[in-house]
């Protein structure tokens, strides 16, 4: 069998043979491909390549396999398992830091589902109670009667949940389907919902004042304290407020001075600055400086 080679132009004479995987006869196997600069060449049974377009065999320029004849540097291998390892332990980072301060996270909760959402009516008067499905994505809940995508949802069917939103449980059931009932108002919108069940409500209600937290302040961009502006350290830590998302010293949000901050589902004591406890009349008492 001849073989040319397309780069110098000579011709290679090459016969091998090997054995059949099922029936141990010997049976010719023909070189039907070249590449490589240096007169590699990869042949397969038949002259038909392989499924996989993979070679069985390789020869390099000098006689020598191709794996004996390449070196391969091992530096680009173990420089490429350094970035692999330490971007697994960014990821290890970031998801710890999510799970235990959700307040990090920008785009906040996330939860789908239905509910019953009062229509207007005519005058107040022929309202009804349609069933839609609703979504809490992006610090942003959003209903229709079919959601595939929350950019498709029209502006009307959209409510921004911050820290203005008002959520209330209805006294009045009147006319509700279940009496699982909540008010959602922002600014000028009102949303009267009702759940199916008292769980769903509970779970919808959890998920809209964790939305309503603020987003905490990135702590590597904070060197100096929001409320009396001395200078972080090693002994001096940061702390963020739970209530304006502020960076904080320890004097300034102290832990022995938490509170519960109910309308944003804190319900056992956090940390609050000196200036948010002022502002809503906490009785906030700190160390002396």
């Amino acid at each position: 069998m001849c073989i040319r080679d397309r780069s110098t132009g000579k011709i290679l004479t090459a016969r091998m043979a090997s054995l059949c995987c099922c029936c141990d006869d010997e049976e010719e196997l023909a070189i039907t491909s070249f590449r490589g600069a240096e007169g590699t060449v990869a042949w397969d049974r038949n002259g038909v390549k392989g499924a996989n377009n993979e070679p069985f065999l390789e020869v390099g320029g000098d006689g020598q396999s191709a794996q004996e004849d390449r070196q391969e540097d091992p530096k680009p291998t173990k420089d490429l398992a350094d970035k692999m390892l330490e971007f697994a332990e960014q990821a290890e980072d970031a998801f710890r830091k999510h799970v235990e301060h959700p307040e990090s996270d920008r785009s906040g909760p996330t939860l789908r589902g239905k509910f019953f959402k009062k229509s207007a009516g005519f005058f107040g008067k022929g309202s009804q109670w349609p069933l839609n499905v609703f979504v809490l994505e992006g610090r942003r809940l959003y209903y229709d009667k079919a959601i595939d995508y929350v950019g498709d949802v029209e502006h009307k069917h959209t409510m921004v949940v911050d820290a203005e939103l008002v959520l209330q449980t209805s006294v009045s059931q009147k006319g509700a389907p279940t009496p699982h009932r909540i008010t959602l108002a922002q600014r000028d919108t009102e949303w009267h919902v009702c759940f199916g069940s008292e769980a769903d409500l509970e779970q919808a209600k959890k998920s809209i004042m964790e939305a309503k937290r603020p987003i905490w302040r990135n702590e590597e961009l904070v060197h100096r304290c929001n409320s009396c502006k001395i200078e972080f350290s090693v002994w001096n830590r940061k702390h963020h407020c739970r209530q304006c998302g502020e960076v904080c010293c320890d004097k300034c949000a102290s832990k022995d001075d938490a509170k519960p901050l109910p309308h944003f589902a804190y319900f056992v004591p956090v940390r609050v600055c000196r200036d948010c406890d002022e502002r809503l009349g906490l009785n906030y008492t700190t160390r002396a400086f």
